[in-house]
């Protein structure tokens, strides 16, 4: 997904996924495939434990404060927002890193440090690693508020009809990967022109989001903005069906 965002290769055009997997073995080997996976995971643990933690204490308060059961879906996209600004602030730097672990040429970062180095020493010690927080923010606002929100709403849906029945992990794995899609079919833009933000600072570009759609669009159309689109429906729908789900079913055991 971030090396069809970003041209990696030369693409024109990017090539289907299972193309794109053989493209990527061909140049850098099966460690290619997994380059940047140790910060993403780095990145990506905080960031769904605070994301979530933060949204049930925003939504504990309200139900005390209100005594009300059932969140608006305005005060549910509002908390959600409000819990992804708050992790993504928290992990953004790594997310800077891991996207260039990810694209960058091979060889170019020998790993974490190596790239935390090479950033410092030639781009500068703080205003790299936080490239593209702008669009960033109005993405984690609506990206997180969507999701959160439907993701609350169809589980308090089943909570409703089922009378209580405890819900199953089948249907939470389900709404977690719709509610994904949904949210990201809209907001994929902005990730999109979030990705070349990041990485612009190898090449000493400084381009604001502005001027990366404008050229985006100028370049290759509406559809430009949905360049790698496929790639991050399949690895976002899975993930967030298997952390949802997860999440849901451990509270439900630590509750008990």
């Amino acid at each position: 997904k971030t090396l069809y965002q970003t041209n990696f290769y030369g693409f024109s055009k990017p090539p289907n996924m299972i193309k794109g997997f053989f493209e990527i073995y061909k140049h850098d080997g099966l460690k290619g495939l997994f380059r940047g996976n140790f910060v993403n995971i780095m990145k990506s643990s905080p960031d769904t434990s605070i994301r979530f933690a933060i949204f049930d204490l925003l939504k504990q308060h309200y139900r005390k404060k209100y005594n009300e059961k059932i969140l608006p879906p305005l005060v549910l996209f509002i908390y959600g927002a409000i819990s992804g600004l708050i992790s993504s602030y928290f992990i953004y730097p790594l997310s800077v890193i891991k996207t260039r672990l990810a694209a960058a040429p091979s060889g170019k970062y020998k790993g974490f440090t190596d790239a935390y180095y090479k950033i410092s020493k030639t781009e500068g010690k703080i205003k790299p690693f936080f490239s593209g927080i702008g669009v960033s923010t109005i993405l984690i606002i609506v990206a997180s508020g969507m999701s959160l929100t439907a993701y609350d709403t169809l589980r308090g849906f089943y909570s409703k009809f089922s009378k209580g029945e405890e819900v199953p992990v089948s249907y939470l794995m389900f709404i977690g990967a719709m509610s994904s899609g949904f949210t990201n079919i809209f907001c994929y833009p902005l990730q999109l022109i979030t990705t070349n933000m990041m990485m612009q600072g190898m090449n000493g570009g400084k381009m604001n989001m502005f001027s990366f759609g404008r050229n985006i669009y100028n370049t290759k159309g509406i559809f430009g903005f949905y360049q790698g689109f496929m790639p991050l429906m399949n690895k976002l729908m899975i993930g967030n069906a298997i952390s949802f789900s997860a999440y849901d079913k451990f509270k439900g055991i630590l509750c008990k």
